[in-house]
């Protein structure tokens, strides 16, 4: 089924993504995602998935001994999160703005290419 927009008496058509066809994108674009280290080392963690970012950001305050405050903490890393939902390499599973959504790492987020930053922000 192909979506059809119109703008400026121009018809523009645009196919459906399905995951494939959203990885083949990816892939051609090669896009590098800069995210914190500690971040990076808790989401490549094969059995760190379908979580909350309450759980995401208690690990993420385990490893960081930068970080102390929860709420700061809670912030960022769903401002994190939003990104790589954002980009397709996260799904969000549950009602919206609802703390028991789980997000769920996509096939998209083990090809992607993540640039290590050091500090938060």
């Amino acid at each position: 089924m192909w979506l059809t927009r119109r703008l400026h008496n121009i018809h523009i058509f645009f196919a459906p993504l399905s995951e494939q066809n959203v990885f083949g994108v990816l892939k051609r674009m090669q896009k590098e995602i800069k995210m914190n280290n500690f971040l990076v080392e808790i989401l490549k963690n094969e059995n760190f998935n379908n979580f909350t970012v309450i759980q995401l950001r208690d690990k993420y305050l385990e490893i960081s001994e930068s970080v102390t405050c929860k709420d700061e903490a809670r912030k960022y890393v769903y401002k994190q999160i939003l990104r790589l939902v954002g980009l397709g390499l996260l799904l969000k599973k549950g009602k919206k703005n609802s703390q028991t959504t789980l997000y769920k790492k996509t096939d998209l987020f083990g090809a992607a290419t993540f640039i290590i930053k050091e500090h938060v922000g």
